[in-house]
């Protein structure tokens, strides 16, 4: 099951514990994660009210993320090859944010993000007139003041869904 590569991603990352957040239409989602975790991660569990995106998902887990740098992947993302340079960079750097990028052909259909050397100057989600092709591919690295913005001044989409990959952006801009 995809929770099981989740779980299993992030510790060999070297994470020792993880929230899987859920919304109440998933009943049997914390038994399996608990049973499907490694030896040396702890699983919790967070229930999304109701399911209004990644964002969201992230302020669902309430005070357990105070204070705390948080990597946030999509369940449904599966990564190839190895990101432990990303997460060793991102760890490096003064950034509030880091994301993985990877080249798409359909730069229409995903976050965007435009580089200047090593650090992202523009992000925007399913651009009309896409500036780059490098889309952010569904994992996400937080320093406490992105999940502390999110909690206080989230960029909310037309579709009502708390869009982490917007409230990044507009941090770019202050």
């Amino acid at each position: 099951p995809l929770i099981a590569y989740a779980l299993d991603l992030f510790a060999g990352f070297g994470l020792t514990d993880t929230v899987v957040v859920v919304s109440g239409a998933h009943e049997s989602v914390p038994e399996t994660a608990a049973a499907l975790a490694p030896p040396r991660l702890a699983v919790s569990v967070a229930e999304q009210l109701r399911p209004l995106g990644i964002g969201d998902a992230v302020t669902s887990v309430g005070s357990a993320l105070d204070g705390r740098t948080v990597v946030v992947l999509a369940i449904d993302t599966i990564l190839i090859g190895d990101v432990h340079p990303a997460l060793d960079a991102f760890e490096r750097a003064e950034a509030d944010a880091g994301l993985l990028l990877h080249p798409t052909d359909r730069p229409r259909e995903m976050g965007i993000a435009v580089l200047d050397g090593d650090r992202i100057v523009d992000l925007v989600e399913k651009p009309h007139q896409p500036r780059s092709n490098l889309a952010a591919v569904g994992l996400w690295m937080l320093r406490p003041a992105v999940v502390e913005l999110l909690r206080r001044d989230p960029s909310i989409r037309a579709d009502g869904e708390i869009d982490l990959t917007g409230t990044i952006a507009a941090m770019l801009t202050d």
